[in-house]
């Protein structure tokens, strides 16, 4: 594909130049087509313009499912009540759906926040059992693929601490540029039927074998679906009934996956995900092919701050090509604040953990781990004394945003902790998100020799004391 490399101007405006030249050229948008890898919440809304109202003519939103009560994604709360739901192609209901779940969902965008479905689809990316774990960097390997949880994930009738190798598992996530699958939803499963999805590699036409990952594939007998013929680079999802033979996968059925999303020509798209194929030429999520314009707006972020493996929310228009030209582009935010204690106040738009309000918005995960397991829980069912874990990030007015909020058993004598960027650090003290941190001789702390600095990522676990200061009993540098 060609590149314009245009070195007199900075990147951002190199970017946008050559997204507007390739507007006029029909070849280039073409080439955009070929090029695609197949594929997590919370962000704060600075300047958004104000949404205008769709009609069910044409709208297609792909993301994580947040909430009930309704199904809420991306932000909008859908009504299903006569829409086809379906999971991998067969009928569901919505109590078959899950918070983290990401689908794809056609109908009507009220603009006011609630909107109509037509149709809602799942279809999970890998269910197969767990051949090893790295706890240290949250990762584990799923019939040759590499799964990254973060504090995004949801996990649903497990937790990643109590995962072990063989144990089966189904995950919901976004695939980034190296092909790695971030995950969005852990479920665990006792299914004995496996499928994986990845773009074919080592294709052995001989053997009759390919790799998808590190997963070798063995596809003597298998049915094709979608594919004329197997072939390199084609992106597949793969199943089979069978246990794994010495390590090999033996596939019974192969289709092939349909990259991006199949949408018409002047139809309005949203999608949430991971970017890949970054080049100025253009870059993909999920598999989508999009293009930015000079026209092109966009919140916490800029056209320079686009890369491989950033998440974003775009919205736009797909052209004649199956291109989504962007109109705007979100930068999701990471979250690397975590607080599990009491809650101290639950208000109309907001929580108060510690001391600490958090914003609380329709991308807020919300999960009940408590004896209730209200599927349908949100801030309204929440009460002041009840235990939380929230993830959150810091926005750039210094307010603190909930990008998951889980509701836990209530255990008497249960240690607060908190995890977070030092702020400030004077020993034997220091503080995280404006909470003081005091430690003492019964500290221990993880490596022996450390105490946080300034701008370190940090985890401490405690109790809290009549003046609002955590105790420390431990603290621990995390990477």
């Amino acid at each position: 594909m060609p590149k314009n490399g245009v070195a007199a101007h900075d990147p951002a405006e190199n970017l946008i130049m050559t997204f507007s030249r390739t507007l006029l050229s029909i070849a280039v948008t073409a080439g955009l087509l070929s090029a695609c890898s197949g594929g997590s919440d919370g962000s704060g809304s600075v300047g958004t313009p104000t949404p205008t109202p769709t009609t069910s003519s044409g709208k297609t939103i792909m993301g994580p499912i947040s909430g009930f009560g309704s199904v809420i994604v991306n932000g909008v709360h859908y009504d299903v009540d006569g829409a086809s739901v379906t999971s991998d192609g067969a009928t569901i209901t919505e109590a078959d759906l899950k918070v983290g779940m990401i689908v794809r969902v056609s109908g009507q965008n009220n603009g006011d926040g609630t909107g109509t479905a037509v149709s809602l689809s799942f279809d999970d990316d890998l269910e197969g059992p767990i051949s090893s774990i790295d706890s240290i960097n949250k990762q584990m390997v799923v019939l040759g693929q590499t799964v990254i949880v973060s504090a995004s994930t949801v996990f649903d009738g497990t937790t990643f601490d109590i995962l072990t190798p063989g144990t089966v598992i189904e995950v919901s996530g976004f695939f980034d540029s190296t092909g790695n699958l971030r995950a969005s939803l852990v479920e665990a499963s006792d299914s004995t039927d496996f499928e994986v999805k990845g773009r074919i590699t080592g294709l052995d036409v001989a053997n009759e074998t390919f790799l998808l990952g590190s997963l070798t594939v063995a596809y003597t007998g298998a049915v094709l679906e979608d594919i004329a013929e197997l072939a390199n680079g084609l992106f597949v999802e793969v199943k089979t009934a069978q246990p794994l033979q010495s390590g090999v996968f033996v596939a019974e059925e192969i289709e092939g996956e349909e990259e991006g999303v199949d949408a018409e020509e002047g139809e309005d798209l949203e999608i949430v995900g991971i970017v890949t194929d970054f080049s100025p030429e253009g870059f993909a999520v999920n598999g989508q092919r999009i293009r930015i314009t000079s026209d092109t707006e966009f919140d916490e972020g800029s056209a320079a701050s686009l890369a491989n493996d950033i998440r974003i929310e775009v919205e736009g228009q797909v052209d004649a090509n199956g291109v989504l030209i962007a109109e705007e582009i979100s930068f999701e935010q990471e979250s690397q604040i975590e607080v599990e204690a009491s809650l101290d106040a639950v208000g109309a738009n907001s929580i108060t953990v510690l001391g600490r309000e958090f914003k609380v918005s329709d991308r807020t995960f919300f999960k009940d781990s408590s004896a209730a397991s209200d599927k349908f829980l949100n801030l309204g069912k929440l009460l002041t004394g009840q235990w939380v874990e929230v993830d959150a990030y810091q926005a750039a007015d210094g307010s603190l945003v909930a990008t998951s909020i889980e509701r836990q058993e209530t255990e008497e004598g249960a240690t607060a902790s908190i995890q977070g960027i030092v702020e400030e650090s004077t020993p034997p003290s220091f503080s995280i998100i404006g909470i003081t941190v005091t430690t003492d001789s019964n500290t221990s702390f993880e490596p022996a020799d450390f105490f946080p600095q300034l701008g370190e990522l940090t985890a401490v676990e405690g109790m809290v004391t009549a003046d609002g200061v955590l105790l420390a009993e431990s603290v621990e540098r995390e990477d």
